[in-house]
């Protein structure tokens, strides 16, 4: 399963259970002028068990205008990568010129059976 997240929408797309995050494509196109095409993006897990459970996962510095992003999990660290029911994972990339670069992400996800 996927979603697709992109520029500044704020999906948030709830299941009655956890969820295995399998991958992050991002590509970033600047439409108009000339400017900082670069920053880092990074992944944040919003704890449904609370903010002292909050924490940032990874971060790829530097992406953007030229440099796509291309996070595949590992079969062997899939489990590592499982999140509860109510778990938010918040995917950051500050956009260096707002007016002038647009982007998009597909994450993929396969929904977990019982996650308690």
């Amino acid at each position: 399963m996927g979603a697709l997240f992109g520029g500044a929408a704020r999906n948030t797309p709830t299941w009655q259970n956890g969820f295995r995050l399998g991958f992050i494509r991002g590509h970033f196109a600047r439409v108009a002028g000339a400017g900082t095409n670069l920053a880092d993006l990074t992944l944040q897990l919003l704890s449904a068990a609370g903010a002292a459970y909050d924490a940032i996962l990874f971060t790829k510095q530097l992406v953007g205008v030229g440099v796509d992003v291309n996070l595949r999990i590992a079969a062997d660290e899939a489990g590592h990568w499982e999140f509860r029911n109510n778990d938010l994972l918040q995917i950051n990339w500050p956009n260096p010129d707002v007016a002038e670069i647009e982007w998009g992400l597909t994450v993929g996800l396969e929904l977990l059976a019982d996650a308690a």
